[in-house]
């Protein structure tokens, strides 16, 4: 999903912005599952929510067969 916008007023730029992303988020929430969604997260965060608890522990297990030492890094880190 991207939302594009213009802030017209600049000393108003943080509230506009903050008060987009409430409204962006409370539309959106409904589909989350509760999950992240990984594409668009510009910040780390805690991986594991962007998959249900079976997936999670399949990807531990691929990971530690394939990569036991961590030499391969990607911005979600499954670790």
């Amino acid at each position: 999903m991207s939302v594009v916008g213009i802030v017209t007023d600049p000393a108003n730029q943080a509230a506009t912005l903050a008060d987009a992303m409430r409204v962006v988020h409370s539309l959106a929430v409904d589909h989350s599952r509760g999950r992240t969604y990984l594409n668009f997260a510009h910040r780390q965060g805690d991986t594991a929510q962007a998959f249900d608890p079976a997936t999670w522990q399949r990807l531990l297990k691929v990971r530690s067969a394939v990569d036991p030492h961590g030499l391969l890094q990607a911005n979600h880190e499954i670790s």
